[in-house]
């Protein structure tokens, strides 16, 4: 069973690495995932398709301006290398941060389920992840700068969040 998964901050950002790594697992016949926001050109994404069994892909708005002003890009490309993933015929597993205050509207949600569902089976799974703020602490010992504090969803919202999503016909699982 089992197999390696390429993560980071974005792995996509060291493409020669990661490209290596995932055709060495490959060639030692190890399954491959991808952990990616898809935040790169399409001619990098294109490199590790021969190697990558899975993507697991991260979606966090489906409104590319709130998502510029939040990330600080915006989502475009994102949205275009996911189309392009389904179409060479990957497998992905959707995840969705679900932070308080940005992403959390029953209306993005709803945006993100038709985007979903418009990749048809490439999608084997939705993961709702809901924040969680266990990183405020270190942040604030390693920075002076302020850090924005969000209350976790609740259980409540996030099986809500779920149904929604559910009504597209999609899998989808709580994290």
């Amino acid at each position: 069973g089992g197999g390696v998964t390429i993560s980071g901050g974005e792995a996509l950002s060291q493409a020669d690495f990661t490209v290596a790594i995932l055709r060495r697992m490959k060639a030692e016949g190890i399954h491959t995932a991808l952990d990616t926001t898809g935040f790169a050109s399409w001619e990098t994404v294109a490199r590790t398709l021969p190697y990558t069994d899975l993507y697991l892909y991260d979606l966090k708005h489906m409104d590319s301006e709130k998502h510029r002003q939040i990330i600080g890009v915006p989502n475009e490309t994102i949205l275009d290398n996911a189309r392009r993933l389904a179409s060479a015929g990957k497998k992905m597993q959707v995840r969705i941060p679900v932070i308080p205050m940005f992403n959390n509207d029953v209306e993005n949600i709803r945006k993100t389920a038709e985007f979903c569902k418009e990749l048809g089976d490439a999608v084997t799974v939705v993961q709702l992840l809901p924040y969680h703020n266990l990183g405020v602490a270190k942040y604030l010992r390693i920075s002076d700068k302020p850090v924005a504090e969000a209350t976790p969803p609740s259980d409540a919202q996030m099986q809500k969040l779920k149904s929604v999503m559910e009504e597209y016909g999609l899998p989808v699982t709580i994290h």
